[in-house]
């Protein structure tokens, strides 16, 4: 079972690697493979569990991508009946939730996640309505070291976005079935009407019924860089604890009624009573992929206990894996499932055979110690950072939420529904009880040093840390334990290659409707905007810019450059400012803007030299009052005889003042499309002074604006230049250098996955 558990796994990730669903022929060549599983030798089951992994894996995929969303139907008009499944979540300006076509046209998938905006209206699960909707293909932005949005809606079976229409028919069908989430959306109602005073609820609210929709991103912040995050996650802590709790109170309880244990031993009828509380708590948060996980691996031993069944422990771990690979096989492609998994594999490789002799202090000790040295390569590659105050933090959290708090939320929900003046509280009982522990993890969430950054490591990095980090948590007594940690030390090595002197790295990165790009010499690194902010809890600075840097290495801004004061490109800005070192920072206008530092005024004739790399401010001069986008800093940067030209949102006012202050002296063998590409710029005038030979574009996917303008494209296209667009290619790099410029690297051409929206479309 372990060998095959194990190439199932190896089969699922190798599945998910590929950019398309392989041919007929293909799968029935698989196929012949399968018998193997039987095989006496574990190589064969190996190679056969692979290929049922890849099998499953695919077929589970293509379950999920079809139907998809047929392209000549976005943009357009959709009257669609269907169910609302899921909880609702209460945004700033809209409600967000899962909308299930009921007997949909041709083209239109199974799931599909909406926005309704400024609406007063609130459906509930389970009802059955009709829609007037805009839909659209998944999309998200596609950087290096960015979230995979698309992957993430593919895991939750989503195969659409998009939003209710105000104008067109809104009518609620009927009230449908009451199932599940229904009861679930009618207890949070309970629950936020008993606990509304409290201030830990978003806390108290995930606790009770895994809903985190009311934790803001201040709060996030302290849980992640204090690795408790997991703490509000009803996830295997939980559920394991819930089980465990009612396992041990109902086995003391039935050995003292001797008529049931003459039927089964106390063990099985406790076994019994503590799956079936952990599925009423798995059943509170909706059955998510985490607590199914959580769900399956505690089931495992119980299940052993009822059949009577002596288990190895690495056998139990690899049923477990088997059947959540089983049940989910998206689940691979998620940081939680790896968490999982290689917490109980470190810490069963870290007490095998050294429990002897250990107080129960001193292995909660240890354990805090193996989980944080354990899972530094895991959460490192998922998450880009480690909590280095997670052992301390967990040490105090874990027992202290899981033993005072989790209990407590629990018994007030249920109060909450019969009497909702006692939930309330118990409810500020809890949140009171949280409030010590909540004031120690601001604490150590304040300490920059306790947070270590860094892009995800390559494979090669992350099989040699975990060769090390299994040598160094040998027994005592094995020796040369200490060189473990030298297969450690590469995760501590620069993660990007250097960038060679006298050239720069220039990135566009893909932030949707707005600009955000990077140039990065030898030893200095300029930010040129940051992109949009979409809302106090998500801007593209702290999704897309920090991870980016972070990916390549980049410890520090020399100089970050805001063109001018549109959200599409200062929107960003001050999750880049609080997330890394910022050496200066220069704007189009420094009296605008709630600037919390010196700020200078970007000017014409500014220029500096980086590494053989010449950077010079082109616009605006101090004399000129033209409109905010006309106002646009615009930067050159050449290598020798090769330049590129950042021009903001300069209009074709803008562009005649270029042209005028300098003539042939803008020319630039690549130029970023002035303004997204609208109609008021890229001037025939100012073409011909830029004499550009590469053209690339910031835009978003299917953008209201309808950015870049056919009749822009038809500007640049009858002087040759090839257009590359974000919105279609994902991130574009490119390296400079005084013998060649390009050629250009498309970020969604080179990862494409089964999920993802083909390049070019």
């Amino acid at each position: 079972m372990r060998v095959l558990s194990l190439g199932l796994l190896l089969g699922v990730i190798m599945a998910f690697e590929v950019s398309r669903l392989p041919p007929l022929w293909v799968v029935s060549a698989l196929l012949v493979a399968v018998p193997l599983a039987f095989h006496p030798r574990a190589g064969f089951r190996l190679g056969a569990g692979v290929v049922i992994g890849m099998l499953w894996a695919w077929w589970y995929a293509a379950s999920i991508l079809n139907p998809t969303l047929d392209p000549t139907l976005e943009g357009q008009d959709l009257v669609l009946d269907g169910r609302i499944v899921g909880l609702i979540e209460e945004r700033r300006h809209s409600i967000r939730f899962l909308f299930e076509p009921l007997d949909a046209a041709p083209g239109v998938p199974e799931r599909i996640r909406l926005n309704w905006y400024r609406s007063d209206i609130r459906p509930v699960p389970g009802e059955h309505w009709r829609f007037t909707l805009r839909l659209k293909r998944p999309n998200g932005f596609q950087n290096p070291g960015g979230f995979d949005y698309e992957g993430w809606l593919f895991q939750q079976h989503v195969g659409a976005t998009g939003y209710v229409r105000s104008k067109g028919e809104t009518l609620r069908l009927d009230r449908g079935f009451c199932g599940l989430d229904c009861l679930r959306s009618a207890l949070r109602d309970r629950i936020l009407e008993a606990a509304d005073d409290c201030t830990h609820l978003g806390i108290l609210l995930a606790l009770a019924i895994g809903d985190r929709s009311h934790i803001d991103a201040a709060r996030w912040d302290v849980l992640l860089r204090t690795g408790t995050n997991h703490l509000v996650a009803i996830s295997g802590l939980h559920i394991g604890l819930v089980g465990g709790l009612v396992f041990w109170l109902a086995r003391r309880a039935v050995a003292r009624v001797p008529s049931l244990c003459r039927h089964a031993p106390a063990t099985r009828w406790a076994a019994v009573a503590g799956l079936l509380a952990a599925t009423v708590y798995a059943a509170l948060a909706g059955f998510t992929v985490p607590t199914q996980r959580a769900l399956v691996m505690l089931a495992v031993p119980f299940g052993a206990i009822l059949l009577g069944r002596q288990l190895r422990v690495s056998t139990a771990l690899a049923l477990a894996l088997v059947a959540v690979l089983t049940i989910d096989p998206t689940a691979a492609r998620s940081g939680g499932f790896w968490l999982s998994f290689g917490a109980v594999a470190v810490l069963l490789f870290g007490f095998a055979g050294r429990l002897e002799g250990r107080s129960r202090l001193g292995g909660w000790v240890r354990a805090q110690y193996l989980l944080g040295l354990g899972l530094l390569p895991l959460t490192t590659f998922w998450f880009q950072r480690a909590a280095l105050a997670a052992p301390l933090a967990n040490l105090i959290a874990v027992p202290w939420v899981s033993l005072l708090i989790v209990p407590l939320v629990l018994l007030a929900t249920l109060a909450s529904v019969i009497h909702p003046a006692l939930g309330g509280a118990l409810y500020d009982l809890a949140s009171l009880l949280f409030t010590p522990l909540w004031w120690c993890l601001e604490r150590l969430a304040a300490q920059p040093a306790l947070v270590w950054t860094r892009a995800s490591p390559e494979p090669l990095l992350l099989g040699l840390a975990g060769l090390g980090l299994l040598w160094l948590l040998m027994p005592r007594g094995v020796p040369g334990r200490a060189l473990g940690l030298f297969l450690l030390l590469p995760l501590a090595l620069p993660v990007s290659e250097r960038v060679p002197g006298g050239e720069a790295e220039v990135t566009l990165l893909d932030v949707g409707q707005g600009l955000a790009a990077v140039v990065r010499t030898e030893r200095h690194t300029l930010l040129f905007d940051a992109g949009p902010r979409f809302s106090p809890e998500f801007d593209t600075g702290e999704a897309v810019v920090l991870p980016f840097l972070r990916h390549r290495g980049v410890e520090r801004i020399d100089r970050f450059i805001v063109s001018h004061g549109d959200n599409d490109h200062v929107g960003g800005a001050q999750s880049v400012l609080a997330g890394i070192p910022v050496e200066g920072l220069l704007v189009s206008d420094p009296t605008r803007g709630d600037w919390d530092r010196p700020v200078s005024a970007c000017r014409d004739g500014q220029h500096w030299h980086w590494d053989g790399v010449d950077f010079e401010i082109l616009h605006p001069s101090p004399a000129y009052r033209g409109s905010e986008n006309n106002g646009s800093c615009v930067l050159r940067v050449r290598v020798g005889e090769h330049a590129v030209l950042f021009s903001g949102d300069i209009e074709a006012e803008g562009e005649w003042a270029l042209v005028h202050a300098y003539g042939q002296q803008i020319e630039s063998e690549v130029l970023i499309v002035p303004h997204h590409g609208s109609n008021t710029s890229s001037s025939d005038y100012f073409l011909d002074a830029v004499t550009p030979r590469l053209a690339l574009v910031s835009s978003g996917y299917r953008n209201r604006f309808g950015f870049p303008k056919p009749a822009v494209l038809r500007r640049y296209q009858s002087r040759g230049v090839p257009v590359f667009d974000t919105a279609r290619s994902g991130a574009l790099s490119f390296r400079l250098n005084s013998l060649e410029f390009g050629p250009v690297e498309e970020y969604r051409k080179q990862t494409q996955r089964l999920w993802n929206r083909a390049p070019g479309l």
